[in-house]
């Protein structure tokens, strides 16, 4: 979540607003999961892919959720 807050904080925001829009979120509950002790609040899993699709792979599920293994198991693949 930390690789996530700076990115948000590096946003204008325009960039902020747009990213919120694209996700169906408010600043304001993005400021609640920002702020929020870990498990308080967090991002559902759409607004986890939507934020992943917004920053182009800079921030992923992996770096939003805890346990992106049980809610994207197909991510859990070893390369050979």
């Amino acid at each position: 979540m930390n690789k996530f807050k700076r990115y948000f904080k590096k946003l204008n925001k325009a960039d902020q607003a747009a990213l919120a829009a694209f996700c169906g979120l408010s600043l304001g509950y993005i400021a609640k999961v920002r702020a929020g002790k870990p498990g308080q609040y967090r991002f559902g899993t759409v607004a986890c892919c939507k934020i992943e699709e917004f920053s182009k792979g800079v921030i992923t599920r992996q770096n939003l959720r805890k346990d992106w293994k049980a809610q994207w198991p197909e991510l859990n693949v070893k390369n050979d």
